[in-house]
């Protein structure tokens, strides 16, 4: 079975953990990488090379 790997990017913290801990629920997704702003996220799609990103829209610095 294909797993989609996700990189989730999002300032809250909060939700980061939320957000994996629903995801990582799901056999079909694995959660590859974390990130707390858009800049690190963008890091990270190039070393992690993730299927999708799931990014907060709003955020210092870089957002989505």
């Amino acid at each position: 079975m294909h797993r989609v790997r996700v990189l989730i990017v999002d300032d809250s913290a909060p939700f980061l953990d939320s957000a994996v801990e629903l995801l990582s629920r799901d056999p079909r997704v694995r959660v590859v990488g974390v990130a707390v702003d858009g800049h690190e996220g963008v890091r990270l799609c190039d070393t992690l090379s993730p299927d999708l990103v799931l990014m907060d829209l709003t955020m210092p610095g870089m957002d989505g």
